[in-house]
């Protein structure tokens, strides 16, 4: 709709006249001929490819669990208040997402006495 044109109808609907109006205005032979491409662009390579990057986060071993809890100074089942202050629903969630990953170390936080 251009300026001071005004409509009831629904989005979708407007869109639906615009696009029946160009259909019908149309030449039968540019239907035909389909969408003209310029020269430039006719070689063009718009193909992509994808390699798999896996994500997934390695979960600790049991042993490694512990480790990383007690540098948390979570020595206890006790200790491990999983009160949602770091961001993580558990203390182990925590501990899984600071667990080394290969091609790199990340640091455990310091425990602040």
């Amino acid at each position: 709709m251009g300026a001071g044109m005004s409509s009831t109808l629904p989005l979708f609907a407007r869109r639906a006249r615009i696009s029946e109006y160009v259909r019908a205005r149309l030449r039968p032979e540019d239907r035909r001929r389909g969408p003209v491409v310029p020269k430039e662009l006719e070689g063009l390579d718009l193909s992509r490819s994808f390699a798999p990057n896996d994500q997934r986060i390695p979960v600790p071993s049991p042993d490694e669990m512990m480790s990383i809890l007690a540098r948390m100074g979570k020595l206890k089942p006790e200790d491990e208040l999983n009160c949602g202050a770091c961001g993580y629903d558990t203390c182990r969630e925590h501990a899984t997402a600071i667990h080394p990953r290969p091609g790199g170390k990340r640091d455990v936080p310091a425990v602040h006495d």
